[in-house]
Protein backbone atom coordinates (compact mmCIF):
# COMPACT_ATOMS: atom_id res chain seq x y z
CA UNK A 1 0.00 0.00 0.00
CA UNK A 2 2.90 2.28 0.64
CA UNK A 3 3.95 2.14 -3.11
CA UNK A 4 0.85 3.33 -4.03
CA UNK A 5 0.51 5.98 -1.68
CA UNK A 6 3.32 7.06 -0.22
CA UNK A 7 3.42 8.15 3.61
CA UNK A 8 0.12 8.17 5.47
CA UNK A 9 -1.17 7.24 9.29
CA UNK A 10 -3.60 4.50 10.25
CA UNK A 11 -5.15 5.60 13.45
CA UNK A 12 -7.27 3.35 15.58
CA UNK A 13 -10.32 4.48 17.21
CA UNK A 14 -12.12 2.51 20.47
CA UNK A 15 -15.80 1.12 19.76
CA UNK A 16 -17.52 -1.26 21.29
CA UNK A 17 -15.75 -2.32 24.94
CA UNK A 18 -16.41 -4.31 28.02
CA UNK A 19 -16.03 -3.25 31.43
CA UNK A 20 -15.03 -5.29 34.60
CA UNK A 21 -14.85 -3.85 37.93
CA UNK A 22 -11.84 -5.28 39.70
CA UNK A 23 -11.71 -3.52 42.92
CA UNK A 24 -13.98 -0.17 44.64
CA UNK A 25 -11.43 1.97 42.71
CA UNK A 26 -9.75 0.45 39.15
CA UNK A 27 -12.10 -1.30 36.26
CA UNK A 28 -10.56 -3.09 33.23
CA UNK A 29 -11.92 -1.99 29.55
CA UNK A 30 -11.64 -4.75 27.30
CA UNK A 31 -12.05 -3.82 23.63
CA UNK A 32 -14.37 -5.96 21.90
CA UNK A 33 -13.76 -3.89 18.44
CA UNK A 34 -12.04 -1.14 16.94
CA UNK A 35 -12.48 0.80 13.83
CA UNK A 36 -9.21 1.64 11.50
CA UNK A 37 -9.28 4.14 9.38
CA UNK A 38 -6.65 6.30 7.01
CA UNK A 39 -5.53 9.43 7.65
CA UNK A 40 -3.46 11.29 4.42
CA UNK A 41 -2.28 14.67 3.07
CA UNK A 42 -0.77 15.62 -0.02
CA UNK A 43 0.43 19.06 -0.96
CA UNK A 44 1.48 21.22 -4.39
CA UNK A 45 5.41 21.33 -3.75
CA UNK A 46 7.01 19.20 -5.89
CA UNK A 47 8.00 19.14 -9.36
CA UNK A 48 7.13 22.30 -11.16
CA UNK A 49 7.83 23.07 -14.76
CA UNK A 50 11.12 23.67 -16.38
CA UNK A 51 11.14 27.07 -18.41
CA UNK A 52 12.87 28.03 -21.35
CA UNK A 53 14.68 31.35 -21.41
CA UNK A 54 11.65 33.04 -23.09
CA UNK A 55 9.47 31.97 -20.75
CA UNK A 56 7.37 29.29 -22.18
CA UNK A 57 7.59 25.06 -20.99
CA UNK A 58 10.54 23.13 -21.84
CA UNK A 59 8.95 20.24 -19.75
CA UNK A 60 6.08 19.78 -17.71
CA UNK A 61 6.10 19.45 -14.19
CA UNK A 62 4.35 16.90 -12.03
CA UNK A 63 0.58 16.74 -12.41
CA UNK A 64 -2.64 16.99 -10.81
CA UNK A 65 -5.15 16.40 -12.71
CA UNK A 66 -6.84 17.45 -15.97
CA UNK A 67 -10.92 19.78 -16.17
CA UNK A 68 -13.32 19.89 -18.89
CA UNK A 69 -14.64 22.65 -18.99
CA UNK A 70 -17.08 21.58 -21.87
CA UNK A 71 -18.52 18.84 -19.99
CA UNK A 72 -17.18 20.11 -16.24
CA UNK A 73 -16.11 17.24 -14.95
CA UNK A 74 -12.53 15.40 -14.14
CA UNK A 75 -11.16 14.42 -17.54
CA UNK A 76 -9.87 10.78 -16.76
CA UNK A 77 -8.01 10.69 -20.29
CA UNK A 78 -5.82 13.50 -20.15
CA UNK A 79 -5.23 13.50 -16.47
CA UNK A 80 -3.80 9.38 -17.22
CA UNK A 81 -2.08 10.81 -20.23
CA UNK A 82 -0.85 13.69 -17.68
CA UNK A 83 0.52 10.63 -15.24
CA UNK A 84 1.62 8.53 -17.85
CA UNK A 85 4.38 10.93 -18.91
CA UNK A 86 5.09 12.24 -15.27
CA UNK A 87 5.79 8.22 -14.44
CA UNK A 88 8.12 7.92 -17.69
CA UNK A 89 9.88 11.31 -16.55
CA UNK A 90 10.28 10.26 -13.22
CA UNK A 91 11.72 6.87 -14.26
CA UNK A 92 8.74 4.25 -13.03
CA UNK A 93 8.39 3.63 -16.59
CA UNK A 94 11.09 2.90 -18.95
CA UNK A 95 12.85 0.43 -21.51
CA UNK A 96 13.48 -2.21 -18.62
CA UNK A 97 10.12 -2.22 -16.60
CA UNK A 98 7.52 -1.92 -19.59
CA UNK A 99 6.45 -5.48 -17.89
CA UNK A 100 5.45 -3.49 -14.83
CA UNK A 101 2.90 -0.30 -16.73
CA UNK A 102 1.57 -3.44 -18.84
CA UNK A 103 0.88 -4.87 -15.09
CA UNK A 104 -0.90 -1.59 -13.71
CA UNK A 105 -2.55 -0.35 -17.28
CA UNK A 106 -0.68 2.48 -18.32
CA UNK A 107 -0.43 3.21 -21.90
CA UNK A 108 2.70 4.53 -22.62
CA UNK A 109 1.99 5.92 -26.22
CA UNK A 110 -1.21 8.20 -24.91
CA UNK A 111 1.81 10.06 -23.05
CA UNK A 112 0.95 13.82 -22.63
CA UNK A 113 3.45 15.92 -24.99
CA UNK A 114 4.03 19.56 -24.26
CA UNK A 115 1.75 19.88 -27.84
CA UNK A 116 -0.94 18.00 -26.74
CA UNK A 117 -0.65 20.44 -23.68
CA UNK A 118 -1.18 23.60 -25.75
CA UNK A 119 -3.96 22.01 -27.65
CA UNK A 120 -6.14 20.49 -24.93
CA UNK A 121 -6.91 24.45 -23.67
CA UNK A 122 -8.24 24.66 -27.46
CA UNK A 123 -11.12 21.95 -26.27
CA UNK A 124 -11.45 23.96 -23.52
CA UNK A 125 -9.96 21.07 -21.27
CA UNK A 126 -6.95 22.25 -18.95
CA UNK A 127 -4.35 20.10 -17.75
CA UNK A 128 -3.31 20.97 -14.01
CA UNK A 129 0.04 20.92 -12.42
CA UNK A 130 1.08 21.23 -9.12
CA UNK A 131 2.83 24.74 -10.34
CA UNK A 132 -0.95 26.41 -11.18
CA UNK A 133 -1.80 25.44 -7.87
CA UNK A 134 1.24 27.24 -6.72
CA UNK A 135 0.47 30.09 -8.56
CA UNK A 136 -2.80 30.46 -7.19
CA UNK A 137 -1.35 30.16 -3.83
CA UNK A 138 0.75 33.00 -4.26
CA UNK A 139 -1.49 35.40 -6.67
CA UNK A 140 -4.51 35.21 -4.17
CA UNK A 141 -3.25 34.48 -1.45
CA UNK A 142 -5.61 31.00 -1.33
CA UNK A 143 -5.40 27.40 -1.39
CA UNK A 144 -4.23 24.94 1.56
CA UNK A 145 -2.55 21.45 1.56
CA UNK A 146 -5.28 18.64 1.57
CA UNK A 147 -5.84 16.15 3.93
CA UNK A 148 -7.40 12.90 2.79
CA UNK A 149 -9.25 10.65 5.20
CA UNK A 150 -11.05 7.41 4.38
CA UNK A 151 -14.57 7.88 4.24
CA UNK A 152 -15.15 4.60 5.85
CA UNK A 153 -13.93 2.50 9.43
CA UNK A 154 -12.53 -0.68 8.57
CA UNK A 155 -14.36 -2.55 12.08
CA UNK A 156 -11.79 -4.70 13.28
CA UNK A 157 -13.14 -7.63 15.77
CA UNK A 158 -11.07 -8.19 18.89
CA UNK A 159 -10.60 -11.36 19.43
CA UNK A 160 -12.08 -12.54 22.78
CA UNK A 161 -9.93 -15.59 24.16
CA UNK A 162 -7.66 -14.90 27.23
CA UNK A 163 -4.43 -14.28 25.70
CA UNK A 164 -6.11 -11.36 23.56
CA UNK A 165 -8.17 -9.88 26.49
CA UNK A 166 -5.07 -9.64 28.24
CA UNK A 167 -3.14 -7.93 25.46
CA UNK A 168 -5.47 -5.41 25.25
CA UNK A 169 -6.61 -4.88 28.75
CA UNK A 170 -6.37 -1.35 29.92
CA UNK A 171 -6.60 -0.55 33.63
CA UNK A 172 -8.09 3.05 35.07
CA UNK A 173 -8.83 3.99 38.49
CA UNK A 174 -12.44 5.31 39.44
CA UNK A 175 -12.51 9.26 39.81
CA UNK A 176 -14.01 9.84 43.53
Amino acid sequence: MYALSGKFQIYYVLDKFEVEKLNESKIAIYPTQIKAYIDDSFDFRDQDHTFNDDGSIAELGQPVGAWDYNEMKFDKDVSESQMNKYAEKSGIISATNVGAAIAFGLKLNFAITQEKYESYKNKNIYPIYNHDYQNAQTHFNLGCDFLATSKDFKNIVVPQDSRFRSVFKIVTSSIR
